[in-house]
This record gives structure tokens, sequence and C-alpha cells, in this order.
């Protein structure tokens, strides 16, 4: 009868679920799903419902009976507008619900995490069932987490493995369901505690345990750092912790393996020693070795290749060698356990070592961090760093195109278009940039349809850098229109027909909040963004010179001779680099000086990127500045001020000037610089300025493609830049006719900003 009455409850736990998991998906549960992204899950990932406090509301005495008895509905003091009418609440009322599950992998509780009210908290419904669910059986390591929100951000993390479970306790407290889900797993060979308190009583069978203590949340260090970072801390802590000793061992305490080579190890047991050759398979899911496995005190020698992933196949291997030679097998399945493991844990320092910094990098970097940014070479530091990260060549247009896509976090916002007729080189210069911002802080787009703009809420791509490598897969589905919207206004507001229950048609108003910076590449950037207000077209160096660095690089890559650790090391540090820079309020006294002449094409759109980007370089500036609005203010930051000085605005100068000039140029730029390249061709010509070339001289002297020289010869002679000469059976022969240089531009605009004088107050009061 009582199991019964379980079964029920269940069915009924299980059914409002639903209604809540259904509700999480309502266009007007925006809160919630703002709530979830802002905390880095992904509602569509996770099992995850909201709990609006309605679902009770105009339902009948016997709907709300189970529901009150299970402890979901409680009366309520709230007045009611009949006599007739009992005032219900409900339990965790406009909450994030997340499913607490049985042994039997049934609903047996909720957990409800209240993020509306003042203190934000969670509660349970009642003491049953584990989150996110009971450890499978073949688990080996199992990590305990202090609360739901903590969990859900491990699962939601990626970073378990073949047999790695996570458990929740119920809000810092040891349940006794939770001894016993430990009691229960056979295979358990670690328990890891994170931010937990080691319960007062040991655990039931003595796993090797180990506490560790991060600096922050789970939920904030994956938010901060991403998957690798996270495990990388998690692995840097574990690595510096004593294991509580396994009273329960019978192998006595088990000794680490010795690495002789990236492919060569042993291990030494209690009767046995193990040599054990070749390389650790990437795989997860393999690990086959060659063993060389001998009696420390006979001549016995066994040799066999062994899979350590598939435990039967190895046991039966072993087995019959052992008893011949009368060895103890229990304790040699221990060791080979041991070794197992053991690998398994090497496998993970060698990725580590392959894709992330080295250990320890989490306190160094963020301690290195902090130190750079309050350097007075600062920029030159960055730059050095990018550098070092396998960005080859483009001085100034790295720095630039990093300072961009970090201004994501301020209200100072810009984007990024690099104009290349190479696609591939363009693409990669985008992809190297992308990975020196916080990987939390990136959205990618490749792909995209005419109206994915219009639905990704207040929350997707806010406060985010959109990389998008290639702009051909936005401007071929006719997307380009709302991305330029966005990047301009930071929102997207439109109407959109629903229909109602009923079936009747209304009009509904869907908002995209955008504030974003974006970095990308676009072949023909002077026809989609030409004076767009925030957006500005950065040329890319494609000369002789640049191509050969790049394919050296290419040649040291493959043969070996790149320092990948050290390529990662930087892009961490950069990446805390930005991580520690804070929104703030810039108070620029030259803003008046940095005016363009008003003879200037988009005269105004560039003078306001310009001040926009003087405020960020001063804004990487703020750990050496006092702030306007006190020190107090500045660990707020978005209530602080900083005051530009003439030093931001000389190294903005130099960093922007070249981007200015290629955005008043009316040519783009791969025009531009084949056009510089033919005025060169002319005046190392004996006729000078009045020699007239061939498609065929050109293609010859500067090695470009027929498709490409015509075009850009056609595009020359449309802006008047050369002229045609000559019959179509007799062939055409160009002439230089325009032989303004931009030279003489940049050399006036630099006059005009060397000396910015005083600055001048425009009727405010000094801070």
């Amino acid at each position: 009868m009582e199991q019964k009455k379980e079964i029920i409850k269940e069915e009924y736990l299980e059914r409002l679920y639903q209604g809540f998991k259904n509700g999480l998906h309502s266009p007007k549960s925006e809160k919630p799903r703002a709530f979830l992204q802002n905390k880095g899950l992904d509602y569509n990932w996770i099992n995850v419902g909201f709990n609006s406090g309605q679902f009770h509301h105009r339902t009948s005495k016997e709907f709300k009976k189970p529901y009150i008895e299970l402890g979901i509905l409680k009366k309520s003091e709230a007045g009611v507008n009949s006599p007739d009418k009992t005032p219900f609440t409900t339990f965790g009322r406009y909450g994030i619900i997340f499913p607490v599950y049985n042994r039997e992998n049934r609903i047996t509780n909720y957990y409800a995490y209240r993020f509306e009210i003042a203190i934000p908290k969670g509660e349970f419904l009642n003491d049953e069932g584990l989150y996110p669910n009971y450890p499978k059986p073949l688990t080996k390591r199992l990590f305990i987490v202090p609360t739901v929100m903590e969990a859900a951000s491990f699962v939601q993390s990626g970073i378990l493995e073949n047999r790695e479970s996570v458990l929740s306790l119920f809000e810092y407290e040891w349940k006794e369901q939770i001894y016993k889900a430990i009691d229960s797993l056979d295979e358990l060979s670690e328990v890891v505690l994170i931010n937990c308190k080691v319960p007062d009583n040991e655990f039931p069978l003595g796993v090797p345990t180990v506490s560790i203590q991060l600096e922050e949340t789970i939920n904030e260090s994956y938010q901060a750092y991403g998957t690798k970072g996270l495990l990388s801390m998690i692995n840097e802590k574990l690595e510096n912790k004593e294991r509580t000793p396994n009273s329960h061992n019978a192998g006595g305490d088990l000794s680490p393996i010795e690495v002789l080579s990236d492919h060569e190890f042993i291990y030494k047991g209690e009767e046995l020693e193990y040599k054990i050759f070749g390389v650790i398979p990437e795989n997860p899911t393999l690990l086959e070795m060659q063993f060389e496995i001998r009696s420390i005190l006979g001549e016995d020698v066994l040799r066999i290749k062994l899979n350590l992933m598939e435990s039967q196949k190895v046991q039966k291997e072993l087995f019959e060698w052992m008893e011949n030679n009368d060895l103890n097998y229990g304790q040699c399945i221990i060791e080979i356990n041991h070794i197992t493991d053991e690998l398994q844990t090497l496998r993970k320092i060698k990725l580590q070592g392959e894709l992330l910094p080295t250990k320890g990098h989490c306190s160094i970097a963020q301690n290195k961090a902090k130190e750079i940014l309050k350097q007075e070479n600062l920029f030159e530091t960055i730059d050095k760093l990018l550098g070092e990260s396998g960005i080859i060549g483009e001085e100034k247009n790295r720095l630039l195109l990093f300072i961009i896509a970090a201004s994501y976090k301020f209200d100072y916002n810009m984007h990024a278009v690099i104009q290349s007729d190479v696609k591939e080189t363009a693409s990669e210069l985008v992809m190297q940039i992308a990975d020196c911002i916080p990987e939390t802080d990136r959205y990618s787009i490749d792909l995209t349809t005419s109206r994915s703009f219009r639905y990704y809420g207040k929350s997707v791509i806010d406060r985010k850098l959109l990389v998008i490598p290639d702009y051909s897969g936005v401007t071929g589905n006719k997307a380009i229109s709302d991305l330029k919207r966005l990047q301009s206004k930071g929102a997207i507001v439109n109407d959109a027909p629903r229909k109602t229950a009923s079936g009747i048609l209304h009009t509904i108003k869907q908002e995209v909040h955008g504030h974003a910076s974006s970095i990308g590449a676009c072949q023909n950037s002077k026809k989609y963004f030409e004076n767009e207000p925030k957006t500005v077209v950065v040329g890319m160096d494609l000369s002789l010179d640049k191509m050969q660095q790049l394919m050296e690089y290419d040649c040291k890559k493959m043969a070996g001779l790149i320092n990948h650790q050290g390529q990662e090391k930087a892009k961490q540090l950069l990446r805390y680099i930005i991580k520690n820079i804070h929104p703030m309020e810039v108070v620029n006294p030259y803003a008046s000086k940095l005016m363009l002449p008003l003879d200037l094409p988009n005269a105004r759109t560039l003078t306001v990127q310009l001040l926009n980007f003087v405020s960020l370089v001063t804004l990487f500036h703020q750990h050496q500045r006092e702030t306007l609005g006190g020190k107090e203010n500045a660990s707020e930051g978005q209530f602080a001020k900083i005051q530009t000085t003439k030093e931001d605005i000389k190294i903005a100068i130099d960093l922007f000037l070249s981007a200015i000039v290629v955005n008043v140029d009316e040519l783009d730029f791969t025009v531009r610089s084949f056009f510089e390249k033919l005025k060169q061709m002319a005046g190392n010509s004996p006729k000078g300025k009045k020699t007239a070339f061939s498609s065929l001289d050109i293609r010859e002297e500067l090695k470009l493609s027929k498709t490409t020289v015509n075009r850009y010869l056609k595009t020359l002679v449309e802006y008047e830049y050369i002229k045609k000469i000559g019959f179509k059976n007799t062939g055409y022969h160009y002439e230089i006719t325009n032989w303004n240089s931009l030279d003489a531009l940049k050399k006036v605009l630099k006059e005009r900003f060397e000396n910015q004088g005083e600055p001048k107050r425009m009727n405010r009061q000094s801070a």
C-alpha cells in the first residue's frame, strides 16, 4: 500500500514537472530564461523548469488535493474576491525548478531557486532523492558540491568524463541517502569534495577522499574561465592535495606510476613490476598499451597487450598466468586498476599540456594580468602577447582588433570588419583574435537564416563578442540588415504575429538586446559597411613579406617547432587582462580637439568612432589612474569615472589612423593596395606617368589571377583613377590619370592631432 502511494506521488510530481518544463519555454518566461543564461546554464541542455505559481489557478478541489498533500500547495492569507474561494501559495513560486530523483530514476522531490525575491535562495520540497540523479553503478570518481546550482553548473560545463559523476548536498547539508549512495558504488575509487565541509562522521567505507576549495563558486569559475579553465583549476587543486587513506584497501598505499618518457612507464607493486610501453591515446574510450609484467621474486615474465578500458578481458587474460605462478591475483587487479587511473590522469595532463596553460595558471595568470595592467608600456606588452599567441605580423592591426573585440564589456562598443580578398587568411586572423577573449564571452556565427537575429532574445548575445569568420554566411542569407541594425543600435524591436489558443491572431512586440562587439572578415566591405556608425573597416596586410612570414610559420608548425603551450599561455593571460578591466565612464576633456575635418567623407561617423576608441584605450589604463569618483566607486566600475590623458590620445591615434584612412577612401582596401602597386610599376617604367599597361603586363608583374586583375581594373576605371586605351580587336591598355595619394591625408590628420593643447571644458564643471 505504501509502495502504491509512493508511485502515485511520483506520477503527480512528474506530471507537474512537465508543466514547469513547458512553462520555461513560454514567451512570458523571459526573466527565468535570462537568469539561467546569465548563470551560463542552457535550459535546452540541463533538466530544468519554471514555476510561475499559477498552475492551480481556476482548477477544482480534486485537482488541488494531491498537491496539498505533497506540500506543493499551502493555504495563504492573501485576499480573495469570493468567500467560497481558498487562497493558496505554491512551493517555489516564481522560481527555477530542478527535479530530484530517487534510485529508480523517478522524480521524488523538487529543488526551487527563487531568484526574484530580495535575497535569492533555494529550497527543497522534502528530504528525499539526489540531484542530478543517483550515480551510475560503475562510477569510479564522485564529485560532491554544496548546492544544486553548483551541480547544474558542473553538468553544464561538460567536464565529467566516463565513469565520473556529481552529487549535490542539500544546501551544504549531508543526508543519509548520500552516504548510502556512496556505500553502493563498488567501483568507486575516489570522492572529491568541492567547496564542501567534510562531514563530522567518516565515510562508511573509508573511500579515499580529497577536499578542495576554489577561490570562487563553481558557477563563477565556469562563467569566467570556461570548461578548460574550470577543469584546469580542479586538477591544479587535486595535485596539491593529499587523499585520505582507504581503510579497506587490501593493497595498502599505492605509489604513483613513474614516467620514463612519453611512451614508457614503470610501476612497482607488492609482488610484480609492470613496464608499460606505448603512446597514451587521446581518445578517452581507448587505453591499449603493451605490458611486460615481471615477478619481483622470480623470473616469471608476461608480455601482453592489454586494453585497460575493457576490465573483464584484462582480468581474464591475467587470471591463468597469476594462478600458474602462484601469485596474488586480487592484488594484481587492484594494481592494474590503479595503473589505469594513473594513465588516465596522465592523459588529462598530456591534453592539458597541449591545449591549456601550465599548472597553477589560474592564480598566477590572475596576478600577472594585474601586474601588466599597471605597467607604463601596457600596450607594448599586450602586443607582444598577441605575437606570442600565434598572430603573425599585423602589429598595429592586431592590437586595434583586440581592443575593439574587448569593447563588448563597455558602453563604447565597436565592431571591426577585416577587408581581404584572401578569405582563409582573414578568417584565420578573426579566430586568432577571438581566442584571446574569454571563452564564455564569445558567440560564433558561421551560417544564419534571414531572420535569425530577431529571435535571440534579451541575453543570448548581450555583452558578448560576436565572432563571424566569414560574412558570406550572413550576407548570403540576407541577414545583414538585421545584423547592422543590431550593431548600430544594440537592439532590434519588431512586431510579430501570434495566434491565441482560440485561434485569434494578435501582434506582439519582440525585443533583441545585443550590446556587443563583433569581429569578422568580409570581401566586399564597402558595399555593406560604409558609413556604419559603430563599424570600423580594417585593411589586412597581404604583401609578399607578410605571405612569406605566414608560410614560414606554417612550415614550422608542421615541423613541430612551434611552442603551442607558450601560445596558449599567452592567450590565457590576455583573457585574464580582459577579465580585470571593468566598465567605467570616460571623461575626455580633449574631445573637441579630435574632430575630423568636415570636408572628409563620413566625418561625423569617424569622429564618433575615434572618440569611442580613445575611451577604450583610456579604460585599459584604469589600473594606473585615480578615478574622478573616488576609489570606492572605482571598485564598482560602472559608477566610477576616469579621465583621458594626452598619452591615451597619442596611442589611440597611432592605432586608429590607418583605419580612418581606409574608411575615408572611396576605394576599398584591396583595390587601393593594387592601385598603389600600379603606381610603383609606372614610376619604375622609363615612360613614367605616361606608361600604359596591358592586363597581361600587370598579371605577370604582380603575380595575380586574370579575374582579380580585371575586377580591380574595372573598379579603377569606374572611379576614374585610370583610363582604358585601345580597342577590343587590338587589345586594351590602361593609363593612370589620378595620381592622388592618401599619404597627404595621413600627414594632414597627424598634424591636426599632434598638439591637442589644453583640455577644453565645454561648459562642464571639472571633476
